[in-house]
């Protein structure tokens, strides 16, 4: 997931030097800080963002933007940008309150518990949130953060899936054929480990289930076949017949498909034999009358 997620950040840092993105939303605010606090309160539920929070010695106002970016990845519920102009000092400590959707957290099948704010600083960093509030729609949650200008992303990431034993095998994780394990018989060839094992929307097979794998690259998902499995598809008994019908009816055409084939590539290979041959004639006789015309000279 961090591999996936540094990705994404440079894709996400290339579109803002080039000044070729357009972001969902734009948050600005000119501010006085009161008694040293400075606070910038975002009324909008649809950036995860609700506020920011931070100690100063400055007097003066302070003009704050948050730019929130389309997420787009199911596993990424959103990205901002915080900048301030106006700040003589970057403060050391900045409290964020955040919001994420339940409704988005019960879609992805996010896992509670791996909820989180990002900061990139060279590197994605995890940064430590606490939960403080929950309400019908939304859960709150607090962080700390070590900088106030910066790249954030508010991320989760999906319940493990887990695959039902399909009967009994020693339950070690791991598919050993040599154990007489193979999909069919024991859930161990059939688990597997929750990073980057697959080809997004890749459809294979293992014994009779038709393995699709999901967008995310992590998981799969299964169908049983009723009668077997073959290239990523369900087979039917009477697909086989039907096949082998056509081979026995055609046999006669196959075989003089498989003559021809063999007197087309013989054919080939003479032309490009006879075609080297002539080649090496032409040099021959090249060097034959360069030697010629250099004895010719001599003589003179």
């Amino acid at each position: 997931m961090k591999k996936a997620l540094s990705g994404a950040v440079l894709v996400v840092l290339a579109l803002l030097l080039s000044a070729q993105f357009s972001s969902a939303a734009d948050y600005r605010k000119f501010l006085r800080p009161q008694e040293g606090l400075l606070s910038f309160v975002i009324e909008d539920d649809t950036i995860s963002l609700r506020a920011i929070r931070f100690q100063t010695e400055q007097r003066s106002g302070v003009t704050l933007t948050v730019q929130q970016i389309e997420a787009d990845e199911e596993w990424i519920y959103d990205y901002f940008i915080i900048d301030a102009a106006g700040l003589q000092d970057m403060p050391e400590n900045v409290l964020i309150d955040l919001r994420v959707s339940k409704y988005w957290i019960n879609v992805n099948n996010v896992q509670e518990s791996t909820l989180g704010l990002n900061i990139f600083r060279d590197a994605w960093e995890r940064l430590e949130i606490e939960m403080y509030d929950e309400d019908a729609d939304f859960f709150y949650y607090r962080a700390d953060s070590p900088e106030l200008e910066a790249l954030f992303a508010v991320t989760g990431e999906p319940v493990p899936v887990e695959f039902e034993t399909i009967s009994e095998c020693n339950g070690n994780d791991i598919c050993e054929p040599a154990e007489g394990e193979d999909a069919e018989n024991c859930g161990d060839c059939l688990k597997r480990v929750m990073t980057d094992v697959c080809v997004p929307f890749q459809i294979t097979c293992a014994g009779d289930y038709v393995m699709e794998c999901g967008r995310s690259g992590t998981d799969y998902e299964l169908t049983l076949c009723d009668f077997s499995c073959s290239d990523g598809a369900c087979v039917t008994p009477a697909l086989l017949p039907a096949a082998g019908m056509f081979i026995s009816q055609n046999s006669a055409y196959l075989a003089v498909v498989a003559i021809l084939s063999s007197i087309i590539a013989y054919l080939v290979f003479s032309l490009r034999r006879t075609r080297e041959a002539l080649i090496r004639i032409e040099k021959i006789a090249s060097t034959q009358d360069d030697l010629k015309v250099l004895t010719e000279e001599r003589k003179d």
